[in-house]
């Protein structure tokens, strides 16, 4: 029926498949020879990955930094700290003075100054004279930061005397090599997440050539995106966490779009009198569209990271559209022409379910969906929907229940960081100076008359003193006399879970002191952190919207219906909740620490739930659009509601349970094996989310709801059907 209506008036997909079947051979040796030629650009970008930063321009913090840098001429303060473990008790002071003073005469080091936020006159010496320390101070904008304490280390790392530990931690410091620890936890990710997918594959597709090739397309997909973003490199800017969302999103859906390709291909190729070119062009124009639409409904979520105005976001937005587009091309233009080349080979290994498709597929007439357990399944559920239904319900919303205590930080990920030089002279500093925190909190007075600045500085620096979670409170000389301004340390760590109240209160309390138009900013590293989970914190509502309002137009124009859009955005917003709730539960709340490896911080990492409704949002869609669109072939060839929905269950109940398993798999395998804060919680809720999505809403809500809807599911008035552009189905 439709099928034959297709291959009489075939679509630009079904042609594409006949034109690259006829020439297999040279699309594969041209994709690769592009691949080859993008690949030389990755090392680029391993070279250039910049640090995360959580300056917000424009924020409190941020005109606190600049204060600094107009009036002082330095933006940022670090700690220089010398260890030595044998020797003379003042070998480390030697080294210090030594150290410090090449230190100091390096271009972007506004000056080395014992008594600027330290409280001590001496630089700071341990009691037992073992390990000293200074503060470093850095003149240079956020953007050349991490370039300048790469070379500081080394500089330091050259000038330590033998038997002396030396190193430069801080701010900067810490987020610079945050990115190497990055790159191993993404490096044990694939080496552990490839092998278990390979593994699934196995028995997802009964062969073990089958298994390879999602894997190898995936792979060739992510050596290509990261050869395009080290190409871009050259006129923009990339940070670390964008290869972990990369790596993460292109093997978890190269793998799925490709199993999608070949699952179909195997179905058509067995129908009695299918040539295997015309069996691949059925595949394309079916499955290939599913796949492009599947990929749509991931890309059309990640423009609304770009009202966050903040360059993380906007570097996740074009790197996740790079990557799932490349896997969505990958999929269509080359794995038709691999499959076909392959030939009786790809089922080397014949499994259980091609033997029955053989055994009961006659005259091209597909198995009743009553022969497999996802069409019993099915079957079952729309027999009572209403139970299943509740009993959906309640599951999602006892497992969202805990995201209703969510907190919000920044978590620095210091723990992860003990085989780094920061790490490393964090710890000595902490061990020889039990008390000492490294929570910079800065105070810039700006405004009105000198009079009213010094006034305000002497009232600012008595509150500092007053208060019991500060330490030292010290004035920075100011040459020009425009500004007053102080530095303070802080006895809370600067991503300990009481710092944002720290922040709030002084910002409270010092901003009441500034009279006569005098102004009293607070900074510094936790006033950052603060102002960077604000900033989350107010976007979310217009990034939410516009994720739910594209997604749903999307819908529409694919399913022609309004109802079966409205309903993948509830289900959807269920699938968040839950995975929400089960952060909370586990990295909030610690739950598991010793399971995962990992030390809770009593909050969540400020950006993560904003991220993860992203791209939680595209992967359900993901798997709505996998299931539906078959649904939707079966509505259009029977007319029938109830036999839509077995049929389309019974044929991608398999192909998305196996998707999901290799998805939550790749996904888990990041989380094992990262020591990083962002990677493990990242991994885990989109591993959580795609894991319920694919169980109980899958399963359960969306046949249960869909039973209930009846031939509403279909519907969508003709007015605005005549408005709608066609798609290549219609």
């Amino acid at each position: 029926m439709a099928r034959e209506k297709r291959d009489g008036n075939p679509s630009a997909l079904y042609r594409w498949a006949l034109w690259s079947a006829a020439r297999r051979r040279w699309v594969i040796v041209g994709w690769l020879l592009l691949v080859i030629a993008l690949g030389a650009f990755v090392p680029r970008f391993l070279d250039v990955v910049q640090s995360v930063t959580y300056g917000i321009p424009g924020s409190e913090s941020a005109q606190t930094q600049e204060a600094f840098g107009e009036h002082a001429g330095f933006e940022e303060r670090d700690l220089l700290v010398v260890s030595v473990r044998e020797g003379r008790a003042d070998q480390a002071r030697d080294a210090l003075t030594k150290i410090g003073g090449v230190v100091a005469t390096e271009d972007g080091v506004a000056g080395v100054s014992p008594d600027v936020g330290t409280g001590s006159s001496t630089g700071g010496i341990s009691a037992d004279g073992r390990t000293a320390f200074t503060t470093v101070l850095l003149a240079t904008g956020v953007e050349d930061r991490q370039k300048l304490v790469e070379h500081l280390q080394e500089v330091i790392e050259r000038e330590a005397p033998p038997g002396v530990s030396a190193a430069l931690t801080g701010t900067s410091p810490v987020l610079a090599d945050m990115i190497h620890v990055e790159e191993t936890d993404l490096a044990k990710g694939e080496m552990l997440g490839i092998p278990v997918a390979i593994i699934v594959l196995f028995f997802a597709c009964g062969s073990l050539v089958s298994a390879f090739i999602p894997v190898i397309i995936a792979t060739l997909g992510l050596v290509a995106c990261i050869g395009i973003l080290g190409l871009t490199s050259y006129f923009t800017d990339w940070g670390a966490f964008i290869e972990s969302v990369v790596a993460m999103l292109g093997l978890g859906l190269g793998i799925d779009y490709t199993l999608l390709i070949v699952k179909r291909f195997r179905e058509e190729r067995g129908r009695p009198g299918v040539t295997p070119e015309v069996a691949m062009a059925r595949t394309v124009d079916t499955a290939g569209r599913t796949v492009a639409f599947s990929g749509l409904t991931v890309m059309v979520s990640l423009p609304s990271f770009f009202l966050l105005r903040e360059p993380l976001f906007s570097q996740m937005a074009i790197a996740g559209m790079i990557v799932v587009a490349l896997m969505i091309v990958l999929a269509i233009g080359l794995v038709p022409s691999v499959l076909l080349g392959l030939g009786d080979k790809l089922d080397k290994v014949p499994s259980r379910a091609t033997r029955r498709r053989a055994a009961t597929t006659a005259a091209g007439t597909p198995a009743a969906p009553e022969t497999s357990r996802w069409g019993t399944w099915a079957r079952s559920v729309m027999g009572r929907p209403w139970a299943f239904l509740v009993l959906a319900l309640v599951v999602l919303g006892a497992a969202a229940s805990p995201s209703l205590s969510a907190k919000l930080g920044v978590d620095y990920g210091v723990r992860a960081l003990q085989d780094e030089p920061s790490g490393r002279a964090l710890t000595q500093l902490q061990n020889a100076f039990p008390d000492a925190t490294l929570a910079p909190v800065d105070v810039a007075i700006t405004g009105g008359t000198a009079a009213s600045r010094t006034d305000a500085a002497l009232k600012a620096r008595a509150l500092l003193l007053g208060d019991p979670r500060i330490d030292v409170v010290d004035t920075v000389a100011v040459p020009d006399g425009e500004a007053s301004l102080l530095v303070a340390a802080a006895n809370l760590a600067v991503d300990d879970a009481r710092s944002p109240a720290l922040v709030d209160d002084l910002r409270e309390r010092l901003g009441a002191v500034g009279t006569g138009g005098t102004q009293v900013r607070v900074g510094g590293t936790a006033a950052e952190a603060r102002d960077y989970s604000q900033r989350m914190s107010d976007s979310a509502p217009k990034v939410i919207a516009c994720t739910l309002l594209l997604s749903f137009l999307l819908l529409v124009w694919v399913f022609r219906s309004l109802v079966i859009p409205l309903k993948a955005l509830l289900c959807n917003l269920l699938s968040v909740g839950a995975a929400y709730g089960l952060l909370v539960l586990v990295f909030q709340e610690g739950h598991g620490e010793a399971l995962l490896g990992f030390d809770s911080p009593g909050y969540l990492q400020s950006w993560l739930p904003l991220t993860l409704f992203v791209f939680i949002f595209g992967l359900s869609m993901d798997y709505e659009v996998f299931l539906v669109t078959r649904m939707r072939e079966e509505w259009l060839a029977t007319g029938d509601n109830v036999t839509a929905v077995a049929h389309g269950l019974d044929r991608t109940g398999s192909v998305v349970s196996s998707a999901a398993t290799i998805m939550v798999a790749v996904f888990a395998a990041f989380m094992v094996t990262a020591t990083v804060p962002e990677i493990k919680q990242f991994a885990f809720g989109l591993g959580a989310a795609v894991l319920i999505d694919a169980t109980i809403v899958r399963g359960m809500l969306v046949p249960a709801a869909m039973r209930l809807a009846g031939r509403w599911n279909w519907w969508l008035p003709a007015r605005l059907d005549r408005l709608l552009p066609g798609t290549p189905s219609h």
